[in-house]
């Protein structure tokens, strides 16, 4: 019985010793497929660190390329910082001017409405001054026509009268005409103003029907005085002459029946 039990322990060691056997097999075929696993893997690595490696070698000049285009985009940038802060000075000194040149402006346009509201009162002024003068032009006018129709008055009354009385009246009348207009004013001036200014009319033929059939009188009804010209001095109260209204004392006669 010991020597079975004996053999039974045996037999149970020998199998325990096998299973560990196989266990340690196994586990030193899993270490060997692992080291050789773990040897591809790591030939594997080297492969790829070469691999790598040459990429690196390759990338090399790019990268020192890249690194100078960037070092020059840098420079650029910082140039472009610098034009950027000119600009910007630049733009606060424009925009200072343009402050300064819209105060000017508004100074200016200020003036402007100033002087167009001066111009505008000159104008104003100007108008009545000009209207003011037009009417003592006006007035002058008037006072002008009055003067000639005095002096022709006064130049056919002074050829109305005699000689010497005429005399003594036309230097009187010339000196009262210097004084006023400071020239010399002769006879003949005068008549040159009565030739320019007087008003010629004819006589109708209405007062030659008068005349032909008026009992009363004997002819035109008029006196008249002749020196260098014909002059009617007077006309006689209802004779043709006054009746007819178309002749006045001190008309000059210029022609009768065309002669």
């Amino acid at each position: 019985a010991e020597m079975q039990q004996k053999t039974l322990q045996n037999e149970s060691l020998r199998k325990a010793l096998d299973d560990q056997s196989k266990t340690l097999k196994s586990e030193k075929e899993q270490q060997q497929g692992f080291l050789g696993s773990s040897q591809a893997l790591y030939i594997a690595m080297q492969k790829t660190i070469q691999h790598l490696e040459s990429n690196i070698s390759k990338l090399v000049p790019e990268v020192e390329e890249i690194k100078l285009k960037v070092r020059d985009e840098e420079r650029k940038v910082e140039r472009l910082q610098q034009t950027c802060d000119d600009l910007q000075g630049r733009n606060q000194s424009m925009q200072k001017k343009c402050r300064d040149l819209k105060s000017k402006f508004n100074a200016y346009d200020e003036w402007v409405q100033h002087t167009r509201e001066e111009v505008e009162m000159m104008k104003e002024s100007q108008r009545v001054a000009t209207e003011e003068w037009l009417q003592k032009i006006e007035n002058c006018e008037g006072e002008i026509r009055f003067l000639h129709e005095d002096i022709f008055k006064l130049y056919s009354s002074c050829l109305l009268r005699e000689p010497a009385e005429r005399k003594r009246d036309y230097d009187e009348l010339l000196r009262g005409f210097k004084a006023a207009c400071g020239s010399d004013l002769g006879s003949g001036t005068l008549r040159r103003m009565h030739a320019e200014l007087a008003e010629i009319r004819r006589v109708c033929r209405s007062l030659v029907g008068s005349l032909t059939s008026s009992q009363r009188f004997k002819g035109v009804g008029m006196i008249v005085r002749t020196s260098k010209q014909t002059v009617i001095k007077e006309l006689l109260p209802g004779g043709p002459a006054d009746e007819s209204g178309e002749l006045r004392e001190g008309d000059v006669v210029l022609s009768v029946n065309g002669r």
